[in-house]
């Protein structure tokens, strides 16, 4: 069994964990806890990461019965196939969640020799890798799609990472 990404509806993400507790499948809800403003000082819970449980599943059984859980839109993948999360990420999250220090979600940062596609404006849909990065923003990426040796510089925040193949 792999651990896999679930997107989640926006604040289902604890019912979800729990529904995945239910069918006895490890699950993962990344979160801090701090005291809460309101009511006679108890504690709430917030999650780090905002629409997403990590479950560990074998696709051939669970696939459709995690699908049929309120508030799961979706396994993430790239393109139609869930994609695995490797075990040894899921562990680092969990150890940054367990030293109980306070954490923050980053933007994805495109890093040179990354593998892309651009997502919107006029190169949307095109598929490169990282070249050239300037500064925080911006970034040169090579489009191998139109068989020619062509760059275009690209916003970082319009690209999303591609899987790589093996």
């Amino acid at each position: 069994m792999n651990w896999y990404a679930l997107h989640v509806r926006s604040h289902f993400e604890f019912r979800v964990q729990e529904s995945l507790d239910g069918l006895d499948l490890e699950q993962f809800a990344p979160h801090q806890t701090f005291k809460s403003r309101f009511g006679k000082g108890g504690v709430a819970r917030r999650p780090i990461l905002p629409g997403y449980v990590f479950a560990r599943l074998d696709l051939e059984q669970h696939h459709v019965p995690v699908l049929r859980i309120t508030g799961v839109v979706h396994v993430i993948g790239f393109g139609p196939d869930p994609e695995a999360i490797p075990d040894c990420e899921i562990e680092a999250l969990q150890a940054l969640v367990a030293s109980g220090r306070a954490l923050r979600r980053e933007a994805y940062e495109p890093t040179l020799g990354d593998e892309v596609e651009i997502s919107c404006g006029l190169y949307a849909g095109y598929q490169g890798i990282v070249t050239i990065i300037r500064g925080e923003c911006r970034l040169k990426v090579s489009i191998h799609s139109l068989r020619i040796t062509v760059s275009a510089e690209v916003d970082a925040a319009s690209v999303k990472p591609v899987k790589r193949v093996a």
